[in-house]
This record gives C-alpha cells, sequence and structure tokens, in this order.
C-alpha cells in the first residue's frame, strides 16, 4: 500500500494590519496559512494474477446515459448486483465533488465492477469504459444493439439485452451470474 501526498498551502488572511513603510521601518505582513491538499491510498498490483486489489469497495458502478429510458435498465442492474451482495451505483446518485466527472472517476476507481451499456453509442459512456480499463477494473459491456459496440471493443464479450421486462429479467439474470464468477476469482 502506498500514500501519495499532493500538498497545498494557501494564505487565508493577514493575521495584522500593514503599517506603511517609513524610514528605518519597512513593510512586514504576516498571514494566517491554511494546509490543504489531496491525500490518496494507491492500491497494490498482483503482478502474477494481473490484478489491482486493495482499494474497491463491494460496489458495481453503472455508466449509462443520464436519461430515463435507461431507469429500468438500471433497476435491473440493481437486482443482479444485489443478488450477489453488491451496491450498484451511479454518478448521479452520488455528489462528492464540485465537478462531475470528479464524481465519475472517483466511482469507477472504488468499484469491483464497472457495467457499461453501449446503447446509443453515447461518447461519455465510452469514456468511462477508457477510464475503468485504465484504472484495472472489470468491465461489463451490454447493449440493446450489437451495432452500438465500436470496433475497439468487438473483441471484448458484451450481453444484449431487450429493454422490455423479460429482456431485463433476463439481463439481470446473465449479469447475477457474471458477477458471481467475478466475485469468487479475486
Amino acid at each position: 500500500l502506498s500514500t501519495d501526498e499532493k500538498t497545498s498551502i494557501q494564505a487565508r488572511r493577514r493575521k495584522h494590519l500593514s503599517l506603511p513603510p517609513a524610514p528605518g521601518r519597512p513593510v512586514y505582513v504576516e498571514h494566517e496559512y491554511a494546509r490543504t491538499g489531496a491525500l490518496a491510498y494507491l492500491a497494490a498490483w498482483d503482478a502474477h494474477r494481473a490484478k489491482l486489489f486493495g482499494r474497491c469497495e463491494r460496489t458495481v458502478s453503472a455508466m449509462m446515459p443520464f436519461d430515463a429510458g435507461f431507469s429500468a435498465v438500471f433497476d435491473s442492474l440493481k437486482i443482479a448486483s444485489d443478488a450477489v451482495g453488491l451496491r450498484c451505483r451511479r454518478a448521479d446518485d452520488i455528489w462528492e465533488n464540485a465537478s462531475i466527472i470528479a464524481d465519475i472517476v472517483s466511482l469507477i476507481d472504488r468499484s469491483r465492477v464497472v457495467i457499461c451499456d453501449c446503447t446509443g453509442r453515447n461518447p461519455n459512456v465510452f469514456y468511462e469504459i477508457g477510464i475503468a480499463h485504465t484504472l484495472g477494473r472489470e468491465v461489463i459491456l451490454i447493449t440493446q444493439a450489437e451495432a452500438d459496440i465500436p470496433f475497439d471493443l468487438r473483441h471484448l464479450r458484451y450481453v444484449k439485452y431487450l429493454n422490455n421486462s423479460e429482456g431485463r429479467a433476463a439481463l439481470s439474470t446473465t449479469l447475477q451470474a457474471r458477477l458471481t464468477t467475478l466475485l469468487s476469482n479475486p
């Protein structure tokens, strides 16, 4: 385990009023300072298994367009995750940072598995897939249409589903089986 600290020191306010300079008296300004920054705990890398471990929570990230048409799909992902003891979250469920992308990266970083819905070829979802791959997370691709999986990702397996009650139930069952397999192989 490694700790990385990026410190930042910022002058907050003057301790005393400044007096104008005079002969034999230079201007002296004294400030109160605040020490801030970011502290990150970095995970360990198992070179034998080529896996990143030690930082992940029992969380599944759901990366999909922020559209009401995907609410029922997200509910199916939550059902599958709950069944194997994982918590399924989307970035719009949290607000930890001022920037939404910071919340997305943080969520992916803390997740054991990232499920990405490629339906509609949303560029943000593809960006999030790249982040998840960079961080070494297990990524499960899902889609309603095979044509929505771009050439660069076609070498990866994906789950095709229908966005109706039977299709979402089948998606949930398939994802539950895949999540169980992933959890049994740390």
